[in-house]
């Protein structure tokens, strides 16, 4: 009874302490996979918040794919591409079409963190963004910007 009590104790301390070194502030407590090899994938976005009035953002809006004047009504769904080499790409779909509208690099910063540098189509400027990485699963990645909007993304393959 003494040993069954003993192994008891021990795996539920096992189970606190591996919670609680998770990296992440959403999870997961423990992945068997590498965060870069997690973070290899085909994202889709899911959802965008803005974290200062907890309101869900239309992504069409949040990248500036809105058009009020035309009276044009359409989507246009984003998909990024990483790959562990530590390339991306972001691509563009709207009526049955893809279009790569930026490419360049992706890498971890700390623990946590995770920098973007890339370059849009028709243009020679590279656009550089920071974040904080708050989910890093097989199937999720959950983001927050220095403007703190949280981008919420599941993969696509």
């Amino acid at each position: 009874m003494k040993k069954a009590l003993t192994i008891a104790a021990l795996f539920i301390m096992s189970i606190v302490v591996l919670n609680s070194c998770s990296k992440y502030e959403d999870g997961p407590g423990i992945s068997l996979r590498s965060k870069k090899a997690r973070i290899a994938n085909i994202w889709k976005i899911d959802k965008i918040i803005d974290l200062d009035t907890n309101e869900e953002i239309n992504q069409d809006e949040f990248f500036g794919f809105t058009d009020s004047t035309s009276g044009m009504t359409y989507t246009v769904d984003f998909k990024i591409k990483m790959e562990k080499d530590g390339k991306m790409q972001i691509i563009a779909s709207a009526m049955g079409f893809e279009l790569p509208v930026a490419s360049g690099t992706w890498e971890f910063v700390g623990d946590t963190g995770i920098k973007t540098s890339l370059v849009y189509i028709n243009t020679t400027e590279t656009v550089i963004n920071e974040g904080t990485i708050l989910r890093l699963a097989n199937n999720e990645l959950w983001i927050k910007d220095k403007d703190n909007y949280q981008m919420n993304l599941s993969s696509d393959k």
